[in-house]
């Protein structure tokens, strides 16, 4: 337990210095790779086996190089290599669970949505531009929930109607919510005959997925709120400082330079590609010079959420399965 304390006093210091300056001390990460190591060299000086410290450096190594091919391919900063490295040399395994680092890694990803929960929440709370924003989406969001109980029901049905897996209703829902113009007669004929066919058992189905509805869009207006407020900043140039998270792509197109913001399944074209947004590690010295050679005047820095504290949680959420799992 010795370690696992360690590395929790560790990573909550670590989780305090992202919270304040989105930053964590070289200091602190390569102290906890050390201190790790150290714990494991004492422990196999103290019961003469070398084991412990094997598996420590070990971890060590194979997280840092895990993380490294992250950062090489953008998916995460310099930081969190380091930090990685630390969980491997403190917690190579723990309580029988080996791989600890890794089942870390997949507890965050449950930590992750209550915590961005909470950290959105906070700034939709304390902002009001952030509270009018919500407000003045809601509607449009609600209006778009309405449908989608009618949706989900006409695609359903449709799934019976044909004696198909009602897994194809999924798809089905996309393609009506999509070509909605065109095909909202067959989702009021199937949604309609879904009603006669079985009144009462489709209207409580309506109540809960018009519900959930509403629950889900709320949701989403909050967040492209919150996302606009807080999650995106607009920097002059002249401020950009390395590590910067461009929320734009830049590309250079005859002689000028483009700035897009890409959705999630937007195509990302790779000619004339100067600034890629999707690299964790953010904007390069070289980087900033070239977009004030070529004239850009602002660029839209995206903030996203500060990851040591979800790692620190992963860490909580690992120990507890271990334990009691």
């Amino acid at each position: 337990m010795i370690f696992l304390a360690a590395a929790i006093i560790g990573f909550l210091v670590a989780s305090f210095q992202d919270l304040r300056s989105r930053t964590v001390s070289p200091y602190v990460s390569w102290g906890l790779v050390v201190i790790g190591l150290a714990m494991h060299a004492s422990l196999s000086a103290a019961t003469a086996d070398a084991m412990p410290f094997i598996m420590s450096a070990a971890f060590a190594i194979g997280c840092f190089f895990f993380a490294y091919i992250l950062y090489c391919i953008g998916a995460w900063a310099g930081g969190d290599v380091k930090l990685f490295t630390a969980l491997g040399a403190l917690l190579p395994s723990f309580n029988g669970l080996d791989f600890f680092p890794f089942a870390v890694l997949a507890a965050s990803l449950i930590a992750v949505l209550p915590f961005a929960a909470l950290y959105l929440l906070y700034y939709i709370v304390k902002d009001p531009r952030i509270r009018r924003s919500v407000r003045d989406d809601v509607p449009k969001w609600f209006r778009k929930g309405l449908l989608s109980p009618f949706y989900i029901i006409a695609a359903v049905e449709v799934t019976l109607f044909m004696d198909v897996s009602i897994l194809a209703s999924i798809p089905l829902v996309y393609i009506f919510y999509r070509l909605r113009r065109y095909f909202v007669t067959a989702v009021a004929f199937f949604a309609t005959y879904a009603f006669l066919a079985n009144t009462w058992a489709i209207t409580q189905y309506f109540a809960f997925l018009l519900a959930m509805s509403f629950v889900t869009f709320l949701g989403v207006a909050s967040f492209r709120a919150a996302k606009k407020h807080v999650l995106r900043v607009t920097k002059r140039v002249s401020e950009l400082r390395e590590g910067d998270i461009p929320a734009q792509d830049a590309y250079l197109v005859d002689g000028r330079v483009q700035l897009r913001e890409l959705k999630m399944l937007d195509f990302r074209e790779r000619r004339g590609l100067l600034i890629d947004s999707r690299k964790a590690a953010g904007l390069s010295e070289k980087e900033i010079k070239q977009l004030k050679k070529l004239g850009v005047t602002s660029l839209v820095i995206r903030k996203s959420l500060p990851f040591v504290p979800i790692l620190t949680l992963g860490i909580a959420i690992a120990a507890i399965a271990a334990i009691y799992i």
